[in-house]
């Protein structure tokens, strides 16, 4: 693979521990109980995958739209 390949799947990588990190160590100098940490940044990596996925999808769609006004005539 190219450098700015591994690059990118780094610096995707390092956002999600981020912000699995992050809720993480909030939820624990609040309430400092692992268990619901954990669970609170499962929740949070989840939801970020959840906003990805959605994401790419309407962004397929705004294509999609733009192809078929560009042909429809």
């Amino acid at each position: 693979m190219g450098g700015w390949t591994l690059e990118l799947i780094g610096v995707i990588g390092a956002q999600l521990h981020v912000d699995f990190a992050g809720a993480v160590l909030g939820e624990l100098s609040v309430h400092r109980q692992w268990g619901r940490a954990a669970g609170v940044g499962v929740a949070a990596w989840i939801g970020f995958l959840i906003g990805t996925v959605v994401k790419v999808g309407l962004a397929f769609a705004i294509i999609a739209i733009f192809i078929a006004a560009l042909f429809w005539r």
